[in-house]
């Protein structure tokens, strides 16, 4: 994760001490028999605000911004899973 931005006061854009997040991440996938799931990975990557306890301010969508192999279509979205977590929607 990249700080793009830590807003002060008088801001116009941003919250005062909210973090804008330029996120990456690659998803590594095994293929699940009976499905159309197989091995490959997916790159995603967004923009995330949160506040100064590093809790999102706006709901959060990450694009796919490269992959490789069958999965290279999937979508992962964010739904707000706490940092020691990913949560990962997968839509068929």
């Amino acid at each position: 994760m990249t700080t793009l931005r830590i807003a002060q006061a008088g801001d116009n854009f941003y919250p005062k001490d909210s973090y804008l997040f330029q996120y990456e991440s690659t998803y590594k996938f095994n293929t699940v028999p009976n499905t159309p799931l197989k091995k490959g990975q997916v790159r995603v990557g967004g923009a995330l605000l949160v506040d100064g306890q590093f809790q999102p301010l706006d709901p959060y969508t990450f694009a796919i911004v490269g992959g490789r192999g069958p999965t290279a279509w999937l979508v992962e979205r964010g739904h707000g899973a706490g940092p020691a977590q990913k949560l990962l929607d997968i839509q068929l």
